[in-house]
Order: structure tokens, then C-alpha cells, then sequence
């Protein structure tokens, strides 16, 4: 594969085909995990902070259909993530790596960091959102890993108190990355829906 990024038809295309895939895949896959993790967090009571939730939403915890939609909105999630990977190794555009280089200096961290002047609002936004997703993206894919493997975790760390630990830490992780990523995904679209109006 390569990038076709550039000037086409008079018009500046920054990324590759397949980004706008990645993009789709990632949207549902978020939206499904949002939507399924929200109700699956509030019938385990908020992990215990909050007690009362626990009987109104007690019936979806253990929900199959629920806890597939999830899963499957995870392996969206974890798949964007890998062929991302994948294009970093390959050089390919992807959707976390826009060649927006080519525009000015482009929203690199060191650019960022230093708020050059040569970055134009829209892309310094962008950069802000991209690097906030790809955090809180690997918090969610990882505490969400130990949560569905909990169970192996238990016989292989030791001693059992700590692999407990780890197990409740990581699920207490994944809700606080989820509440996290809803006001980026806001501020995301919000920003994509003023930038083509």
C-alpha cells in the first residue's frame, strides 16, 4: 500500500483511503463499547462507589447478548489499533499518523509542546484529541484485556490478594479511561462538525 496523500483535483488530501475505514471501524467499535460499558459499569454499582446503582442495573450484568456487543466492539477497537501498528511498521498512512506534516510544520508533540505559531488552530486540536485517544485507546485495551483474561490472571499471578488487586485496579482503569474518552469524542466531533460548516 502506498500513501496518496497530496494535492488532487485542485483539492489537498491528507490521508490515505483506508483511513476513513479505520475511522468507521473505530467509531462503531467505541460507540458499541460506550453504550454495552456504561450499562455494564452501572450494574456492577460503580464498582462499589456507588452502591444504589447496583439494583437498578443489576439484570445487565451478566447480560450475553451485552457483554458480545462489547466484545465486539473491543475487537473493532483492539483491530484499528493493530493495523495501525502495522501501518506505523510499513510507512503507510494511518489514522493516528496523518501526513499533516505537509501542511506547515504539521501537530507534531514537539510543535505542540512549544505551541508554534506555524500550527493552525484545527490542527493543534487534532493532535491534542489524537494523543488523548491513543492514551486513553491503550488503557482501555489493556485494562480491558486483564478483565476478560481475569480469570487465567488469577492462576498465574501470585500471591492471589495482589493478582486481585490487579484485576479490581484495572477495571476501576477501564471505567475511568471510558469517562474520559467521552468528553475527547465530543470535543472531537464538535470540532469536526464546525470545521465543515
Amino acid at each position: 500500500m502506498t500513501t496518496k496523500t497530496g494535492v488532487e483535483e485542485g483539492k489537498y488530501k491528507l490521508f490515505d483511503m483506508s483511513v476513513p475505514y479505520q475511522h468507521f471501524a473505530l467509531a462503531i467499535g467505541t460507540f458499541l463499547c460506550i453504550i454495552t460499558g456504561l450499562i455494564l459499569l452501572f450494574a456492577g454499582g460503580v464498582y462499589g462507589f456507588v452502591p444504589g446503582l447496583a439494583g437498578k442495573f443489576a439484570g445487565y450484568l451478566n447480560d450475553p447478548i451485552l457483554i458480545l456487543i462489547h466484545y465486539i466492539g473491543g475487537v473493532a477497537i483492539i483491530g484499528v489499533g493493530v493495523y495501525h501498528v502495522v501501518c506505523v511498521a510499513k510507512g503507510w498512512d494511518s489514522i493516528f499518523t496523518p501526513k499533516a506534516e505537509n501542511i506547515g510544520e504539521g501537530p507534531s508533540i514537539k510543535n505542540i509542546l512549544a505551541k508554534s505559531t506555524h500550527i493552525k488552530r484545527a490542527e493543534y486540536d487534532l493532535a491534542l484529541q489524537t494523543y488523548a485517544f491513543v492514551i486513553l485507546f491503550i488503557m482501555i485495551i489493556v485494562t480491558g484485556i486483564i478483565k476478560v483474561f481475569k480469570v487465567q490472571l488469577l492462576t498465574i499471578i501470585t500471591p492471589l490478594e495482589f493478582a486481585h488487586n490487579v484485576i479490581f485496579m484495572s477495571s476501576v482503569l477501564h471505567g475511568i479511561a471510558t469517562v474520559l474518552l467521552i468528553p475527547v469524542l465530543i470535543w472531537h466531533i464538535v470540532d469536526s462538525v464546525t470545521a465543515v460548516t
